[in-house]
């Protein structure tokens, strides 16, 4: 386990793609929702959720509590310094947010000489019955169980957790050459301009390969 160093950005980020987050009060699950960063104030290191249905929040002032991301592998506590009508909490800025490896498996790097001339991952969508989009993908990692990519593109309408995708990445490793995986990570790396996004996408195979 590691941790986020840049708290702020993370929230700020979050935020920008509309992250959800399971929060619950701490110890009580029977009080979980789930929310979206609302606003995020760098200044007084405090940032509000608000729920993503219209179900008022369960929480209360001085509450701590737990917040978990969908994909289950970033958590913080925080504490409740206001609510805003049931609708709104703000909250603590986190000492801490916690990252979890989701790939236990040892990760490695392809060489350039080992990739396609053109290394791409296509959405079969949530059923995986058809393509619905390709894109060009750089390589970051890759480990028995999944892989790291990156997109450069203006905008990413695609590629949404769980989806069902066919990569096509190396010449030269057979079971890199087209195989299946399933979105597990989505997220915006960078924003240099509003005409060019960094994409990192995560992708766990859907059955274990052989590097």
């Amino acid at each position: 386990m590691s941790e986020i160093s840049n708290k702020d950005q993370y929230l700020e980020t979050s935020k920008a793609f509309g992250s959800l987050f399971i929060v619950c009060t701490e110890g009580a699950s029977d009080t979980r929702c789930v929310c979206e960063v609302a606003n995020v104030n760098n200044g007084l290191s405090q940032f509000s959720l608000v729920p993503l249905d219209e179900e008022a929040l369960p929480f209360e002032k001085g509450q701590s509590i737990s917040v978990l991301n969908e994909t289950g592998n970033i958590s913080f506590r925080s504490l409740v310094l206001l609510v805003h009508g049931r609708k709104m909490v703000t909250a603590e800025v986190p000492m801490k947010i916690s990252l979890v490896n989701l790939r236990q498996d040892p990760r490695k790097v392809i060489e350039e000489k080992e990739l396609c001339p053109n290394p791409t991952i296509s959405s079969l969508g949530p059923d995986g019955l058809k393509v619905l989009t390709t894109f060009d993908v750089a390589v970051s990692d890759v480990s028995q169980t999944g892989i790291g990519l990156e997109i450069n593109v203006r905008r990413l309408d695609s590629l949404f957790r769980d989806d069902i995708v066919e990569l096509k990445i190396s010449s030269t490793i057979p079971s890199l050459a087209k195989v299946k995986g399933r979105v597990v990570h989505k997220s915006i790396q960078n924003v240099e301009s509003p005409e060019k996004r960094k994409y990192r996408i995560g992708v766990q195979f859907l059955e274990k390969i052989k590097l």
